[in-house]
């Protein structure tokens, strides 16, 4: 308060101060040694506590509730699952809340499967600080984490293969040119098709080879400026590595030695047609034949001219021709079948060698029934392989069948010439009379071998 009497407050003309109660604010003071606490607390968290995964099939999830600072009232009623919960609908799930201070456990029943996010109750709630500012907020500032719950608990395990092995025929090496592997996985897969699989680099059989020709005209009738570069695109759609390249280009322009012309296949490997060559002579009208080795041909190839003088020679592109000799193999995967975690992959062997199955390592849409995806793409177990061989390699040993009675046929003889019949289970060389002799028991032949000679083939 301004005292009411005794002062000597007075303007700088001398006039005395007529009031000392305030015509406007009077602003008091309340002073504590404790400052008094205006923050509100806010909601910065509601986390997953028990369990802490989010895929669980259990029916009893506890969330973790973090407040910026120490409060009170925090009781079951103040929490609700959101709306976007597909779990937990009906009465209210909220079963329970324990905790003190700035962190609260709440307690949900996840009485259905589904997905269980926790909610704050944005109205109706007595939460408050030490110093009853209520809780200024009701969406967490930061981590706001749901459980999805599953009486078959989420699968999180990715299938692997497990091995690729014989199936028909079941031997190594064979004749037949139709080789059947059984592909196994680690758990029912799909997505599995022939365009998964194909033969490893150390095969030496292989499929089909064939050949074929490209061959396109473009007439863009483009225009070639001084000092300036212009393309034009061809695009290939056939699959396969070239074996010749051929392009022929008709261009109008005076003094083709300004000119600067390149061929470039998809893959960007460039060559140059024709490099500022003529001098002051007109027009080009002419097949080249550039060396691009073994390029993969499917894509854009294109041809590109550059004018790298700024006289005034211009011209125009007519005309050009490509031309691309190319081979390829087919894939000689011709079939899968099967489901589950067993598939039956059929190769066309053609070609006598050796052939190795292998799952490509990118590209496949292989995945289990929860959609994890393969993740690897060399069997962990058996990789077998098959030798062909049109000439079925032989590895059964021959047998002696019989030795039978042949001249005379009957048992008992006055002959002093015995001829028997050895037979062997396949056909043999290398008989001799040597390889004979009377058994031990015999009674008659002693002395010399009486074995005289040996006639015959095969078997």
């Amino acid at each position: 308060d301004l005292v009411s009497s005794g002062h000597g407050i007075a303007d700088t003309a001398s006039n005395p101060l007529t009031n000392t109660t305030p015509t406007g604010a009077d602003e008091t003071y309340t002073v504590s040694t404790e400052i008094l606490d205006s923050t509100n607390p806010t909601l910065e968290s509601i986390e997953r506590y028990s369990p802490a995964s989010q895929n669980t099939d259990s029916q009893t999830l506890v969330y973790s509730v973090t407040f910026s600072e120490n409060v009170t009232g925090v009781t079951a009623s103040d929490f609700t699952l959101s709306p976007g919960s597909t779990g937990g609908t009906g009465a209210s799930p909220v079963t329970g809340v324990s905790g003190s201070g700035d962190t609260y456990h709440v307690t949900v029943l996840a009485t259905t499967d589904g997905t269980y996010n926790l909610d704050l109750a944005s109205s109706g709630h007595g939460i408050t600080d030490s110093a009853d500012n209520p809780l200024a907020d009701t969406a967490p500032t930061g981590a706001d984490q749901t459980y999805t719950v599953s009486t078959v608990p989420a699968d999180m395990t990715f299938p692997t293969i497990s091995s690729i092995e014989r199936h028909d025929p079941a031997v190594e090496n064979t004749d037949s040119q139709t080789l059947v592997y059984r592909v196994t996985f680690s758990e029912n897969v799909t997505g599995v098709d022939a365009a998964d699989f194909a033969l490893s680099s150390g095969s030496t059989g292989g499929g089909t080879s064939a050949s074929g020709q490209f061959n396109q005209t473009r007439s863009p009738a483009l225009a070639i400026t001084s000092n300036n570069t212009v393309s034009d695109t061809i695009t290939v759609p056939d699959s396969g590595t070239a074996t010749s390249v051929s392009v022929t280009v008709d261009v109008s322009h005076t003094y083709i030695g300004d000119l600067k012309i390149d061929l470039i296949a998809p893959d960007d490997t460039t060559k140059t047609l024709h490099n500022r060559s003529g001098y002051g002579a007109d027009d080009i009208d002419q097949t080249y034949a550039p060396d691009f080795g073994s390029v993969s041909i499917a894509g854009t190839w294109t041809l590109r001219i550059n004018d790298n003088y700024a006289a005034a020679d211009d011209g125009t592109l007519n005309s050009w021709t490509l031309t691309i000799n190319h081979s390829s193999t087919a894939s000689p995967v011709t079939t899968v079948s099967g489901s589950g975690d067993t598939y039956h992959v059929t190769v066309s062997a053609p070609a006598d060698g050796t052939y190795n199955l292998d799952l490509v390592s990118s590209g496949h849409n292989i995945t289990d029934a929860a959609s994890n995806p393969l993740t690897n793409t060399a069997p962990a177990g058996a990789d077998e392989t098959y030798t062909v061989s049109t000439e079925i390699l032989d590895s059964t040993n021959p047998t002696l069948e019989s030795i039978e009675r042949y001249s005379p046929a009957s048992q008992n003889t006055d002959s002093q010439t015995l001829v028997y019949q050895a037979t062997f289970s396949e056909n043999v060389t290398g008989v001799t009379a040597s390889d004979f002799t009377l058994s031990p028991d015999s009674t008659g032949g002693t002395g010399a071998s009486p074995v005289t000679g040996v006639s015959g083939s095969g078997d």
